[in-house]
């Protein structure tokens, strides 16, 4: 099981219907019911019934979307409005989505998809919104340049927002599901004591890091 099966699940619990959440996710149906799928299969029991009309959670697929959600709240990591220096909404202490979808918005990366491009598209289709406009980046760095050069705004990692450039200020977002997960992969099997220290300082320093503790 990955994250993605949880997230995947997610959006069908949410929406009850498997092309509404493919929608959603920005990717095909058949691969979202295939993902569904090797899910249950993983955990053992039916999560979706799909004889009902429409689809409807099993008492299983209640409890678990209960566990999804907080496991998906425990590893996500906050998003933040990146604005031009002299936008409007740099006078506000937080923004909210609302008004970033009033804006040219920059999603980063361009490839591969589905990606942390379409969790950020998601956030607004959620709220069936849509932003004013949509450019993409390959990269944060450029996403960064492009909202520096007022061609758009960006949500961006809090953990991307130590460079605190004049031509870029970030804000908070009101909204509290406007979060991205944080992964770490490594190696299946790998206990090498290098790995063990990383790790070990991974989870002791990414909470510091996100408070603005580590410069």
């Amino acid at each position: 099981m990955e994250l993605r099966h949880l997230r995947y699940f997610h959006a069908v619990a949410e929406t009850l219907s498997f092309s509404r959440a493919a929608e959603r996710l920005h990717i095909a149906q058949p691969p979202l019911s295939r993902q569904i799928r090797q899910l249950e299969e993983a955990l053992g029991v039916e999560l979706i019934d799909r004889e009902s009309r429409p689809i409807a959670l099993t008492a299983a697929g209640k409890f678990y979307y209960e566990q999804t959600l907080q496991v998906l709240s425990r590893l996500r990591e906050p998003m933040m409005a990146a604005l031009p220096g002299a936008h409007p909404l740099v006078g506000r202490d937080t923004v909210s989505l609302d008004a970033l979808a009033q804006e040219s918005l920059v999603v980063h990366p361009a490839r591969p998809r589905p990606g942390y491009a379409d969790q950020v598209l998601d956030l607004f289709a959620r709220r069936g919104m849509r932003p004013a406009g949509v450019s993409e980046a390959n990269e944060i760095q450029t996403a960064l340049g492009l909202v520096a050069a007022g061609i758009g705004v960006a949500l961006v990692p809090a953990s991307a927002c130590q460079d605190r450039r004049g031509s870029v200020v970030f804000r908070n977002v009101e909204d509290a599901d406007a979060v991205s997960p944080v992964i770490m992969n490594f190696r299946r099997g790998d206990e090498s004591a290098v790995l063990g220290r990383f790790r070990t300082m991974a989870r002791a320093l990414l909470p510091r890091a996100l408070s603005g503790v580590i410069p």
